[in-house]
């Protein structure tokens, strides 16, 4: 689950307001099935909307959506806008696993800082295209550049991951909570500034046997791109009047519109007596006869 901003340059469209990041728009909430990517909701909403807002009741829905398609397990993976911790309780009881980022507030971090030395383990991230022979790549000058002009150069150094027991405060249970603490390097010019510590934080109600610490963490981060998700739609044509009938060149032209949304597939389908015309757009969406098992 994510939420996305879908800038639009209408100025009278209801419902559009400006986001966090001054973009006029709407503020969609998608929610989709992992590894596929297949949309099982997108909620829209105005462009100042917090990502989170609604989110329960549309993960409710999804996790009823995907039982009743037979799925034996169901996780929830979001990032640190969806952590809704008074859900928690309810969602372990139900069975429902869950995978979040969570927010980095001060106690999480004093809690990290006082962490022993023995708590805290390497985190060893596969390498990109590890185990495919790599072609001959050209030198990299960017690094070069930035030390020759000045500007501040972050390097990641080390990555270590610890973990320790959580009870939010809108929960009963005690969850998982695992800690991530990065050491980057920093450079400007050809000076060393002091290294820069980040934490990030991950909360889990799957126990240890089943996802390691560093399995919570590599988890997370595979959450689905909503924001590129592929969503089809359809326009169409009704006619009042016998006397007025569809006209398949502003169908097409109404269809243009949403070229944005794919299309790798389409279809045009006008009803005999020619009074009603329906055209699909999509990246997985045509018009199909069942009869004939064929799109139109």
């Amino acid at each position: 689950m994510d939420g996305s901003i879908a800038p639009t340059s209408g100025e009278g469209k209801e419902g559009m307001e400006i986001s966090y990041d001054g973009q006029w728009g709407y503020a969609p909430l998608i929610v989709t099935l992992a590894q596929r990517g297949e949309v099982l909701y997108a909620v829209n909403r105005s462009g100042n909307r917090p990502s989170h807002e609604g989110a329960s009741e549309w993960l409710d829905r999804s996790i009823e959506r995907v039982r009743a398609a037979a799925f034996r397990t169901v996780r929830l993976r979001g990032d640190t806008d969806f952590s809704l911790t008074a859900h928690f309780d309810r969602w372990t009881e139900a069975g429902v696993e869950f995978d979040f980022g969570i927010d980095a507030n001060p106690s999480f971090v004093k809690r990290a800082d006082g962490l022993p030395e023995g708590s805290w383990k390497e985190l060893v991230r596969p390498r990109k295209g590890q185990g495919r022979r790599r072609r001959q790549r050209r030198a990299k000058v960017k690094p070069e550049i930035l030390q020759a002009r000045g500007f501040k150069k972050l390097t990641l150094e080390r990555e270590e991951i610890a973990e320790m027991d959580y009870r939010p405060s809108k929960a009963e249970g005690t969850y998982r909570l695992l800690v991530l603490h990065k050491t980057i390097l920093v450079a400007k010019g050809q000076k060393r500034l002091l290294p820069q510590r980040r934490y990030h934080f991950y909360v889990t109600n799957i126990p240890a046997a089943q996802l390691g610490t560093a399995a919570v963490v590599r988890e997370n981060n595979r959450r689905c791109n909503q924001e590129n998700s592929d969503m089809c739609g359809i326009v169409g044509w009704i006619s009042s009047s016998e006397c007025q009938r569809v006209d398949p060149d502003v169908l097409l032209r109404m269809r243009d519109t949403l070229v944005h949304r794919g299309p790798d597939g389409k279809g045009l389908w006008i009803a005999p007596g020619g009074r009603v015309g329906l055209l699909a757009s999509g990246a997985s969406l045509s018009l199909t006869c069942r009869r004939r098992r064929t799109s139109q």
